[in-house]
């Protein structure tokens, strides 16, 4: 989408499933509140870091890996000073 600098309109974007839904400029903060009202209770914790997990992959399990915690260190010995 982004590389071949497609468009679409709201109309195309909600068949294409790209949004869940569409409102006039006007009724949008009332569509969206309602919207996060109904999904809401499918809410969990962790769901950010599973995401942030899989864009950074292997460079994050490196991180977690020279991580302190309560000041002792986790993992192996750190390779660089930062």
């Amino acid at each position: 989408m982004l590389l071949e600098a497609h468009r679409w309109t709201g109309e195309q974007a909600l068949q294409d499933g790209i949004v869940d839904e569409i409102a006039e400029p006007e009724k949008m903060l009332d569509v969206a509140l309602e919207l996060a009202r109904r999904l809401a209770p499918k809410a969990k914790m962790g769901v950010f870091s599973l995401l942030r997990n899989e864009l950074y992959g292997e460079a994050a399990r490196h991180f977690r890996e020279i991580s302190y915690i309560h000041g002792r260190q986790v993992g192996t010995v750190a390779k660089a000073k930062i």
